[in-house]
């Protein structure tokens, strides 16, 4: 399966001319739709629905709210772009021309379809990743776009590294009408989060969130025959793995394993493959070392964390080999179940609930951090004080006055000065992890992160923060939820899989490499880096002992970034 297109939207010679073009480009394109203002193409195996009309046409998998049913084509009417998302679900982008110069584009709130737009008057378009809009003309790096992308680490915001490209951000809309266009938020995690739609009994959230990733996790799947899930052993992945088991949907399992204990979860991953009855296969990590100086793809944005190859590379090899149709993973889950790593939750309690549930919340954050009540009250305190941002700023290594002061907009994180810490945290939470969330790439198998679904995104939501750290757990509810469908070693496990001996060897074999790339760079040419900073980190005797060597490495990213239009 694939979740790759391109479309043009506008009016009479224009959309032929580039239709036209596009023919001469040799793209593997196969025409999805041709209305009067709208065409759209789709790579071979792209899964797509088409109004009876022609007017529209949906890209990915998409279910009707009301009855759980997948549909197979578009139903007529086409709803307003806020009807849809109440209407429907799944992992799709919806593009629909409403006639006389109106057309509009929507992204699913759990962004399982990429889409971006750029304007090459008088057309408009839409496209799910770089290779695609690049058959609209060539792509420029915007230098602006790095200095922010430095400053708010892991804020996916609807900029990218593209000059005159914008990213439509999950559950958003660009809609035009003749020469005006806006960028509409259709959906708003705050909805779900406002605490008059909260469920407040630890059991009757736990039932919920069941019952819906019950529902919703399976559905994904749509018709595909051979499908691989991403099975680390903690407690996510194991909950998609149990999901589809529950719905004896046919998948198997891959597992990665590093060399030092940290890393090794396979015991975990052998569990839940027992339990739910698959077929496991255990990648074992490969004695190479990362190749910082490494030019990527051109990309709408530098890469995340280039430690991280070896673990796609060995996931991508895996499913080429074995003819994986469809990746799932488990990403998301610490994100959209809460795990909160600050005392928040407890702050949250205290103001909705009161003082007694407040100490309770209180002594749940003492018990899941191995500490005291009252270093979690102080720490509770100190937090209280802190004021409210959007998105906390990053300076780390940056040229003094080089981080901006203020991130670019996020539909998701407008009027946050009331809200509640612990519910503002969570949501921050679920927009971050977007930015680690790859775009599609040529040839290779379609991904979902079916924890991200809307159904379990709006479940999760309604969940008040300190529910989700009940009895000192982390992800309380949804460890709760799914007792009895999962073994007793993944629920009650309390550590974690780490990567850290993977990266740290990575890091200090490579560091002149690294100490080179960063400071006779082109990053270090606009003046954005503190170079001595650098330098000095670079040359500290022994081990890191803190995490700002990864910090080097998003660097590093950024620099192969920028050589990458240089080829």
């Amino acid at each position: 399966m694939q979740l790759r297109y391109l479309a043009a939207a506008g009016r009479g010679e224009a959309l032929e001319r580039f239709s036209a073009t596009l023919a001469a480009c040799g793209l593997a394109l196969e025409p999805a739709l041709r209305g009067p203002e709208l065409a759209i193409w789709t790579v071979p195996g792209t899964p797509s629905l088409c109004a009876p009309d022609g007017s529209a046409l949906a890209i990915g998998v998409l279910f009707d709210r009301a009855s759980g049913q997948r549909l197979e084509r578009l139903r007529a009417p086409v709803p307003s772009e806020t009807q849809f998302v109440e209407r429907y679900w799944g992992a799709y982008v919806l593009l629909a021309s409403r006639g006389d110069g109106h057309h509009a584009v929507l992204r699913d709130p759990s962004g399982g379809v990429t889409a971006y737009h750029r304007r090459c008057e008088p057309l408009d378009i839409y496209a799910s990743d770089a290779e695609l809009l690049a058959a609209a003309g060539p792509l420029e790096p915007d230098p602006a776009f790095l200095q922010h992308w430095l400053s708010f680490p892991a804020l996916r915001t609807g900029l990218t590294g593209i000059r005159g490209i914008c990213e439509i951000v999950p559950g958003s809309a660009h809609i035009r009408i003749g020469n005006d266009e806006r960028m509409t938020p259709c959906w708003t995690p705050w909805t779900y989060a406002a605490p008059d739609r909260s469920i407040r009994r630890f059991e009757d959230a736990a039932d919920m969130l069941r019952e819906t990733v019950l529902h919703a996790v399976p559905r994904l799947l749509g018709n595909s025959t051979t499908t691989v899930l991403q099975l680390s052993g903690g407690l996510d992945s194991s909950i998609v793995a149990a999901a589809l088991a529950h719905a004896g949907r046919p998948f198997r399992a891959v597992t990665f394993a590093t060399v030092t204990p940290d890393g090794d979860e396979r015991r975990y991953a052998r569990d839940v493959a027992q339990h739910c009855g698959i077929e496991l296969a255990e990648l074992l990590e490969e004695r190479a070392l990362p190749d910082f100086a490494e030019v990527p793809p051109l990309a709408l944005r530098p890469l995340p964390n280039a430690l991280l190859r070896i673990v796609h590379r060995g996931m991508a090899n895996h499913l080429a080999l074995t003819g994986g149709e469809l990746a799932l993973d488990g990403a998301g889950g610490d994100n959209v179940f809460a795990a909160l790593a600050t005392s928040s939750p407890a702050l949250d309690a205290l103001c909705r609930e009161g003082p007694r549930a407040g100490l309770a919340a209180l002594e749940d954050l003492a018990r899941l951090h191995g500490t005291t009540v009252w270093a979690a009250a102080r720490a509770a305190a100190r937090r209280s004080r802190r004021t409210r941002v959007a998105w906390e700023r990053e300076d780390a290594f940056l040229a003094k006055a080089a981080a901006l002061p203020t991130c670019a907009d996020h539909p998701w994180l407008r009027d946050i000065a009331a809200a509640d810490r612990g519910t503002l945290e969570h949501v921050q939470s679920i927009a971050g992890i977007f930015h680690f969330l790859t775009d599609p790439t040529p040839g290779a198998s379609a991904s979902l992160h079916p924890l991200l679904a809307q159904p379990i995104l709006e479940a999760c939501l309604r969940v008040p923060a300190w529910l989700w750290i009940r009895e000192g757990r982390d992800r309380a509810v949804a460890r709760e939820a799914f007792r009895g469908l999962l073994p007793d070693s993944i629920l009650a496990r309390r550590s974690k899989g780490s990567l850290v001996s993977l990266f740290t060897t990575g890091y200090m074999a490579r560091r002149a490499e690294l100490e080179s790339l960063l400071l006779e760079g082109k990053l270090a040419a606009t003046g954005l880096l503190d170079r001595d900073a650098i330098r000095t980190y670079l040359r500290r005797d022994g081990q890191p002992e803190d995490a700002r060597y990864i910090r080097l490495i998003d660097l590093a990213s950024a620099e192969t970034w920028l050589r990458s239009f240089d080829r």
